[in-house]
């Protein structure tokens, strides 16, 4: 058999992983840095220059590898390599690095977020591999439901951790419940370099422990010889963590005692250093609880995607009433791992204080495309002609709703929510990650404004952007630029600073009832009308 006919049964594939690169990877030049992601980039640059990865502690390395290295050959002066900058979580460096040193800001950022674009793919690949990779089995269609989703294309255009984790947590599930089906030392290897490379990315990934327990049971229940699996099981296992272990020392570097791992996930876990903020919801503080996750949940999916899951539900319930006999070989089913990883995670978010926006749950979409992928493939194949007419309006009004968003996916809500209206939902990564700036310069051009005042919640440096300003309070302070005088300028706030949820004082409390006369960014900055010299109440 030719090539071309090996791969002919791929060729949806393919296009689906064109059209999500093309999406991903293009919106990146109409955002600017996100909060976060300067960190990684800056310090793995840092890293793979100097060879000292200790700017940036607070998660495991493999993210400042990935992000640091495509930035190396752009960097044209790099901060001051002293030995006291300080570790965790260093804005000071990053922001010195990205936009305050002369380089060359949106080119760096732009090929530093190249490699979250190719994990974006790599997930897509886990999810039809894990399905079987064939589109009679539901591949194609789980592979497609995951390259729709708009948090997923957002963030596989940020250079952060979340899209890596998006990838290696599933694949880690994939190939440890494939060796506790039929162990083996390979495939507890690979099972464990999966998990190591997964506890490289971030400290959450130690959820894999309770999910692999999860498996394990499952499958001793729907055994009915165990002694003989067993035996083989712990041989796996054992090689398993002996790989796990073997990857992080060397994602660490060869540091065979973990320190700089360890040390980080106790400042992780240390509930003295870690600042739990409180839920902004539908314009109101609240304590953290699990209904952010809810209410994140319902408005960040297109409809259309929202009514292919409650039809997969639907159908997958059904399915499984109708097994009268057999109910052993649940136990055993392909559909216990993302079935058990989508139900944890679930449990887990609705007891969170953690509020920060949907991306931390980010790898439960490859699991719920595992779980409803063949469930869609088979009601396809079941279904009369007008069903499949409906069926395919349903992916394409997904496709529609996804390419009209574009380029603003990360503050992207549904039909339900006007862009106008966002503010008062949902803000931080969910909505105001810091993205607008090149949306704040394209507007200021367009209306030929000479400067605004700009009260920003970001990392990035305003006039590495070329923005021209007058400060406003913002999370970080913003430096005041010498050649802007004062003047009756338009205000710019972040939404993010206007939900109160950070300055002391919700000093733009005055500007939330207020209309804005312009909303940037997919409701990221918003424009008020010119209020003198001193646009802040006193």
């Amino acid at each position: 058999m030719s090539a071309a006919a090996r791969l002919r049964p791929h060729a949806g594939l393919l296009a689906v992983l064109l059209v999500f690169f093309g999406l991903s990877f293009g919106a990146t030049a109409h955002t600017s840095t996100t909060f976060d992601e300067i960190l990684p980039m800056a310090s793995g640059a840092r890293g793979w220059r100097y060879g000292r990865f200790d700017v940036h502690l607070a998660h495991p390395p493999l993210a400042q590898y990935s992000y640091g290295l495509p930035v190396v050959p752009l960097v044209e002066a790099y901060p001051d390599q002293r030995a006291d900058w300080p570790a965790r979580l260093n804005y000071g460096y990053a922001r010195a690095f990205v936009g305050e040193l002369g380089n060359p800001t949106e080119r760096m950022v732009r090929v530093g977020r190249l490699p979250a674009a190719l994990w974006g793919l790599a997930g897509i690949l886990v999810v039809y591999v894990g399905c079987g990779g064939r589109p009679r089995r539901g591949a194609l269609s789980a592979a497609l439901f995951l390259a729709l989703l708009p948090d997923y294309l957002a963030h596989s255009g940020v250079a952060y951790n979340d899209v890596i984790l998006a990838c290696t947590m599933p694949l880690a599930l994939l190939m440890g419940d494939r060796a506790v089906r039929r162990p083996s030392p390979r495939r507890g290897a690979l099972a464990g370099l999966c998990v190591g490379l997964a506890l490289g990315t971030k400290f959450s990934a130690l959820l894999l422990g309770p999910l692999a327990l999860g498996v394990v049971a499952l499958e001793a229940c729907g055994r009915r010889s165990r002694a003989e699996w067993a035996k083989q099981l712990g041989l796996a296992a054992l090689v398993g963590l002996t790989c796990c272990y073997a990857t992080l020392v060397v994602i660490e570097r060869g540091d065979v005692t973990l320190e700089l791992w360890r040390a980080g996930l106790e400042w992780t876990l240390n509930p003295e250093l870690r600042r739990i903020m409180p839920s902004y919801l539908f314009g109101e503080l609240r304590p953290g609880s699990g209904l952010f996750y809810v209410v994140a949940y319902l408005v960040k999916l297109p409809l259309a995607l929202h009514a292919l899951v409650v039809l997969g539900a639907a159908l997958f319930v059904r399915a499984r009433w109708r097994t009268r006999h057999g109910w052993r070989r649940w136990f055993r089913a392909r559909w216990r791992m993302p079935l058990l990883g989508v139900a944890t995670f679930v449990l887990l978010f609705a007891r969170t204080e953690v509020n920060n926006g949907l991306r931390y749950c980010l790898p439960a979409f490859p699991l719920l495309a595992l779980l409803f992928g063949p469930v869609w493939a088979r009601a396809w194949r079941r279904a009369r002609p007008a069903a499949r007419w409906a069926w395919g309006g349903l992916w394409g009004a997904a496709t529609l709703a996804v390419v009209a968003a574009y380029p603003h996916y990360l503050g992207y809500m549904n039909a339900l929510i006007p862009v106008e209206q966002r503010k008062w939902v949902l803000v931080e990564s969910s909505l105001d990650w810091g993205q607008g700036l090149i949306a704040l310069r394209d507007y200021m051009q367009e209306q030929r404004l000479e400067a605004v005042h700009l009260g920003y919640f970001g990392s990035a440096a305003p006039a590495s952007y070329g923005i021209r300003y007058r400060p406003l309070p913002s999370f970080l302070d913003i430096p005041p630029l010498p050649d802007v005088p004062p003047g009756d300028y338009p205000v710019v706030v972040s939404a993010t600073l206007l939900s109160g949820l950070y300055l002391p004082g919700d000093p733009y409390a005055a500007y939330r009832d207020e209309q804005p006369i312009a909303v940037l960014a997919g409701g990221s900055l918003l424009v008020y009308a010119p209020r003198g010299v001193n646009p802040l109440p006193r």
